[in-house]
C-alpha cells in the first residue's frame, strides 16, 4: 500500500553546494528539488573610520520568488579553523551587534532580481581603539507553494517526499577604529597541479599579516622572463583576499592561464599585493606603484 506524500525541509547553514549536491543524489529524480539560495554583494561589509554606512544587494539567482530575512549573529573561530555559534556572548559581542542598524530585515526578491540591503554603524563615545567583528546572516524562509518539488521514490519505498533545501549563510562585518594599521607580505610561492586551471596549473602563495587590523586587498601574478625582463604579462590573480584578526597567515590558491611549467623554469614570478576593501574590475595603477611586491625565481 503507498504511504501519503510527506514533505521534508532541509535546513543547511552555510553549507557548501557540493554537499547539496551530494544530498540530493540520495534521493533519485531529485534534480528538480526547489533549493532555496541567495547571494549577497559585497560578500564582506567593511566599515572604516570614514565610512559609516553600506548598501549590499541580496541576489535572488533562482528561477522562483524567495522570501528571507537578515539578522545578526556572533560566530568564533574555533580550534579546527571552523566558525561556530557561541552558547552564550560576551559583553563585547553584544555591544557590536547593537552597533549595527539594518534594513529591511524581511523581503521577497523576484527570480532573477536583487534587493538592496542598508547598513550603518553608530558607534559609542569613548569607544577603544580596535577592530570589532559579527556577521550579518541571511536565511531564505520555507513556502508551501504548490510549485515545491515532489521527489516520487514509491516504486522502491512506497514514499514520495517533497523536497526543500534552505541554504542559509553568514557574512562578516567588520568595524575598524581608530586608524588601525595592517601589512601584508608575500612569503612563499609553490607551484602545484590544478585541472581547473586554464593552464593546468596553479600557484600556492603563502602571505603573512602584522598590525592591528584585519587586511583586504588584491593579489596579481606576473611573469618575467630571465631573457627579456621588459616582456612581462600577467598570469593569475586573486582579488578580495582578507586575512582576517586574529590571523596572520593566509595561504591563496591562484589559477594560472598563459603559461606552462616548462616556461615557468625560465622566468620570475612577481607577485603583488594591492591593499583595498574589496573586489576591483579595473587596475588604474601601473604595477607595483602602490601595495607590496616580491619576485620569486622559479
Amino acid at each position: 500500500m503507498r504511504r501519503s506524500p510527506r514533505k521534508q525541509k532541509l535546513f543547511l547553514k552555510s553549507m557548501p553546494m557540493v554537499l547539496v549536491c551530494l544530498l540530493l543524489a540520495q534521493f533519485p529524480g531529485a534534480a528538480q528539488a526547489a533549493t532555496k539560495m541567495l547571494m549577497i554583494n559585497p560578500v564582506r561589509m567593511i566599515f572604516t573610520d570614514r565610512q559609516r554606512s553600506i548598501t549590499a544587494n541580496v541576489i535572488n539567482t533562482s528561477q522562483e520568488s524567495i522570501t528571507y530575512k537578515l539578522s545578526l549573529v556572533t560566530m568564533r573561530k574555533g580550534a579546527n579553523g571552523k566558525l561556530y555559534k557561541p552558547e552564550t556572548e560576551t559583553e563585547e559581542e553584544q555591544m557590536v551587534k547593537k552597533m549595527i542598524r539594518f534594513a529591511p530585515r524581511r523581503a521577497t526578491i523576484e527570480a532573477g532580481k536583487r534587493q538592496v540591503v542598508k547598513l550603518m554603524v553608530r558607534k559609542p563615545r569613548e569607544l577603544p581603539r580596535g577592530e570589532y567583528q559579527t556577521r550579518l546572516r541571511l536565511t531564505p524562509l520555507s513556502t508551501d507553494k504548490s510549485s515545491s518539488a515532489k521527489v516520487d521514490n514509491s516504486e522502491r519505498t512506497g514514499t514520495a517526499i517533497d523536497l526543500d533545501i534552505i541554504v542559509e549563510s553568514t557574512f562578516p562585518i567588520i568595524i575598524q577604529h581608530g586608524g588601525l594599521t595592517a601589512d601584508v607580505a608575500p612569503q612563499a610561492i609553490a607551484v602545484k597541479d590544478f585541472p581547473q586551471a586554464p593552464a593546468g596549473i596553479a600557484a600556492v602563495v603563502s602571505f603573512s599579516r602584522s598590525g592591528d587590523g584585519s587586511a583586504f586587498g588584491n593579489v596579481f601574478l606576473r611573469f618575467i622572463p630571465n631573457d627579456r625582463p621588459g616582456d612581462s604579462r600577467e598570469i593569475g590573480r586573486s582579488q578580495g583576499v582578507a586575512i582576517y584578526l586574529p590571523d596572520t597567515e593566509k595561504t591563496v590558491t591562484i589559477p594560472l592561464t598563459g603559461i606552462n611549467r616548462q616556461e615557468l623554469s625560465t622566468g620570475t614570478v612577481r607577485v603583488e599585493y594591492q591593499p583595498g576593501t574589496g573586489i576591483v574590475t579595473r587596475r588604474k595603477q601601473k604595477h607595483g606603484s602602490q601595495g607590496v611586491v616580491r619576485d620569486f625565481a622559479m
